[in-house]
């Protein structure tokens, strides 16, 4: 029971320090890195773009039940890996 509150505490204080970074990074590329608006828009917007197709994506393959078949693989893969 100790164990999962603390893994609990690590998570919840792992997302407030996320939490806190994540709107100073602009800061960050404008005053250190010397990058333009259209820069650090490009920046902010590349991340839920990749989100979006990465979770297309999967919920496609996980529809066709290829996510499955995939997982399977690798792990058949990784135990043929470790025999030799």
């Amino acid at each position: 029971m100790f164990n999962i509150i603390l893994t609990g505490l690590t998570s919840l204080f792992t997302d407030i320090g996320s939490e806190m970074v994540y709107p100073l990074i602009p800061l960050f590329l404008v005053s250190q890195l010397g990058a333009t608006p259209t820069v650090v828009g490009v920046i902010e917007g590349f991340g839920p773009s990749v989100t979006f197709y990465f979770g297309t994506l999967t919920g496609i393959l996980a529809m066709a039940g290829l996510l499955v078949v995939l997982g399977q693989l690798s792990g058949n893969r990784k135990a043929q890996s470790m025999e030799l």
